[in-house]
């Protein structure tokens, strides 16, 4: 099944996908009968410029925090305040935290907004509490 790109739209009130450009107009066409159902996996591209305030909120912390050193520190506490792991059970039946990629391969716009509010959630409940207009401004004049 080839890839191709979608576009939403809201036709009569239902919200519908539309493939953009002859390769999903024409497999569709050609290939697709009405009513068929497709499995379909669906991502918003990531927003560079959103990873930029990502990486600017780190740099506020590494600054304004003394806790840790180094920006690779925050990244991976923040990937633990957050949950953003899944959990390995070693051989003698230890829990250990293995932290997830936010890669933009392995992670897509929708995902990464919701880490990222996630992040400045447990930066002003763990790291800097009660400043979350000042850190906010402060990570924007960062960008």
């Amino acid at each position: 099944m080839p890839e191709f790109e979608v576009t939403k739209a809201i036709i009569n009130g239902i919200n519908c996908l539309i493939p953009v450009g002859d390769t999903g107009n024409n497999f569709l066409a050609k290939k697709m009968h009405e009513g068929d159902i497709l499995p379909a996996k669906v991502w918003k591209p990531r927003n560079y410029g959103y990873h930029r305030k990502y990486m600017a909120m780190l740099k506020y912390l590494e600054q304004n925090c003394d806790k840790y050193n180094c920006i690779e520190a925050y990244k991976q506490e923040l990937k633990l305040r957050t949950g953003y792991y899944t959990i390995h059970t070693t051989s003698k039946g230890v829990e250990v935290p293995i932290l997830k990629s936010i890669s933009f391969a392995e992670m897509d716009q929708v995902e990464f907004e919701e880490f990222f509010s996630k992040c400045i959630d447990a930066i002003l409940m763990w790291f800097i509490p009660g400043e979350k207009e000042k850190m906010i401004d402060d990570i924007l004049n960062f960008c």
